[in-house]
């Protein structure tokens, strides 16, 4: 659901989880030595990645399963907090599975969502 197009777009699109990104603090690559002060943001599908200035340039036009992991990561979390956000909750709030059900229903995304998940939400077998 998290990767899904449609939904990153309702939440905001890619923009608005670079934004959402560079609010935060500290590179999201911990692989290096050394981390420069200055952040930037790396779009890697599903979504983006938040970077410094030296990993960026390390790590741009690169495509590997823990980049991904980050960027699949940092889209779930974002897209969550727009939940949160949209519902009226504040951050320390902990999106239930109907309550998601629910943003993706008011924001025309129930094809979206797997019937398992809506038979769970509503509590059907």
């Amino acid at each position: 659901v998290f990767r899904n197009e449609s939904v990153i777009y309702r939440a905001g699109g890619l923009d608005s989880l670079e934004s959402w990104l560079l609010r935060g603090n500290g590179c999201q690559w911990p692989h290096s030595d050394w981390h420069s002060e200055q952040m930037t943001t790396m779009r890697h599908a599903p979504g983006a990645i938040r970077l410094c200035w030296h990993c960026d340039n390390l790590l741009r036009e690169q495509f590997t399963e823990r980049l991904k992991s980050i960027a699949v990561e940092n889209t779930t979390k974002w897209v969550l907090s727009v939940v949160c956000r949209d519902l009226g909750f504040d951050d320390m709030h902990a999106v239930t599975l109907p309550e998601l059900c629910w943003w993706m229903v008011r924001n025309d995304l129930a094809e979206v969502l797997p019937e398992s998940a809506a038979r769970k939400a509503l509590r059907m077998p």
